[in-house]
Parts: C-alpha cells; structure tokens; sequence
C-alpha cells in the first residue's frame, strides 16, 4: 500500500465506508481489503470513530499554509525558467539547488520562499 491518494472529502468518505463495512460484520482484514488500505488503518479508524462517533472521522485541517505561493501561470513560466538552466541565471555551475531556484522565484516573481 502507498500513500492514500484523493482529497480530503474522498479519504474521509474512504473511512466512512470502512466503519460502515465493520459496523455490518466485516473483519479487519476483509475491510482493509476492500478499501486498499492496511489493517492498522481500519483499527485506527475504528478507535478513531468509537472514541468521538462520526466527528472522529471527519477530516482534520491542513496544517500550513497555501501549498503554493506562485499561481499556475507562475508555475508554468518557472518551468520554463528553469530549463534555460542555472548559468542563464548567472550561477557559476549548471547545477539547481532548493537556495538557486528559490533566488530566481525571487527575482522573477517577488516572491520570497526562503
């Protein structure tokens, strides 16, 4: 298993179908199966819904803030920055560190991320 995808709503209903199939008499494990998942998972859920009924389930809030600071087209247009690569931007070697793009994302955007 892998790192559930989906966004908070289908992960949340995920659980909800999980305690649910529980709740009729399904085993862990048979559950676990069902919604892709690993049994300590449906145990978690389980816990987690027997401790604080339905609100146990409900998804929690993003800790952090927005998970980009630059918009879509920004996005795009840093792409295309950094493919000129890193001497196009004045750097000494042909190599991008997190502190080199962050620079450019600066210059180009004013946006500072560092």
């Amino acid at each position: 298993m892998t790192r559930p995808v989906g966004s908070q709503t289908e992960l949340e209903a995920r659980r909800r179908l999980a305690v649910a199939l529980l709740r009729l008499g399904h085993s862990v494990s048979d559950v676990a199966q069902v919604v892709d998942v690993w049994p300590s998972s449906v145990y978690r859920w389980k816990d987690a819904y027997e401790a604080g009924g339905d609100a146990g389930l409900t998804s929690k809030p993003v800790k952090g803030g927005p998970s980009t600071k630059l918009s879509d087209e920004q996005l795009v247009a840093l792409v295309a920055l950094l493919e000129e690569g890193p001497q196009a931007h004045g750097f000494d070697t042909d190599l991008w560190t997190l502190k080199r793009i962050a620079v450019v994302i600066d210059q180009e955007f004013g946006v500072s991320v560092g």
